[in-house]
């Protein structure tokens, strides 16, 4: 069986079943043929670090995954946010405890001066 390779979204379309992709308004309007041999090579899991794609000619091939984007400044705000909450309850619960020893008079020396810390 044969295929038509669409670079642009790297997918395969099975030429058999040409006639309802263009019914339906899907046919690629650009593409290379390719066999059954090459449709089998690129449509099972690909290498680590790698996806299908295209060469400069429109032929599947495998190509490196990309980089994800550097995040946003209100993500970068949303996460430093986020953080400072963890650390606020953490030192919280530190303090709570310690502060319960001293009310409850069993504080160590060690404990006591991590609390005035």
């Amino acid at each position: 069986m044969d295929y038509m390779f669409n670079a642009k979204n790297a997918s395969f379309y099975p030429l058999v079943i040409k006639e309802d992709y263009e019914a339906s308004g899907t046919w690629p309007e650009d593409g290379v043929l390719v066999d059954e041999e090459v449709f089998k090579t690129y449509i099972g899991h690909a290498p680590p670090g790698k996806m299908r794609g295209a060469d400069d000619k429109g032929y599947p091939e495998w190509v490196d995954i990309p980089p994800p984007p550097p995040p946003t400044y209100e993500q970068l705000v949303s996460s430093a946010d986020y953080q400072r909450e963890q650390w606020l309850i953490k030192a919280g619960l530190t303090v709570g405890q310690l502060q319960d020893a001293v009310d409850l008079g069993i504080v160590t020396e060690e404990k006591y001066a991590k609390l005035t810390e």
